[in-house]
């Protein structure tokens, strides 16, 4: 099974993210699905069913409370330069998400699963094959207004599905914080 854990977004919010996403259509960006828009914690690849029920134990232990979270920030993986990925990220609930992530790596750490150095919260509205005009990419970006709050009160274990037309995702198990 290939999975992730991530926190799943009010589909209102998909909606509005989807619709301006919309607007970056153009040659070499291909955008991501809105039903597929989440907020990636972490990824673990493929993950064998004999240590599935120990991921899912280690994830049923992670404490936090709910917090309060909004899309206000975008940038580029790995760089505005050489852009592989168009993302959102937070403005509000940033520390908060780095505590999540951090509980929930420290927690699959003990389950044998390495520990990621570098974390950015982020939401991938789209991923860039060969872009002719990256400076129209980011006047673009620089007009949008991404406001848009929401309660992070759980996280979910995702499976991926590599699919022809693109990634496919399901909720393995849902884990609620507080």
């Amino acid at each position: 099974m290939r999975l992730f854990v991530a926190v799943n977004i009010p589909d209102a919010l998909k909606a509005k993210i989807g619709g301006m996403a919309k607007t970056l259509d153009m040659p070499g960006l291909r955008r991501t699905s809105e039903k597929n828009l989440h907020l990636t914690l972490k990824f673990l690849g493929d993950v064998s069913e004999d240590k599935l029920t120990g991921v899912v134990a280690a994830l049923r232990r992670v404490s936090l409370h709910p917090f309060k979270a909004s899309i206000g920030d975008y940038g580029f993986f790995p760089d505005s330069r050489n852009i592989r990925v168009v993302w959102l990220g937070l403005a509000r609930g940033r520390e908060e998400m780095a505590k999540l992530h951090w509980i929930i790596d420290e927690a699959l750490a003990r389950e044998g699963f390495a520990r990621e150095r570098n974390f950015e919260s982020h939401l991938t509205v789209a991923r860039a094959s060969f872009l002719k005009d990256k400076g129209l990419l980011l006047q673009r970006m620089q007009g949008f207004d991404f406001m848009g709050e929401f309660e992070v009160s759980g996280f979910d274990l995702m499976e991926s599905f590599l699919k022809q037309g693109g990634p496919e995702y399901r909720v393995v198990s849902s884990f609620n914080l507080g």
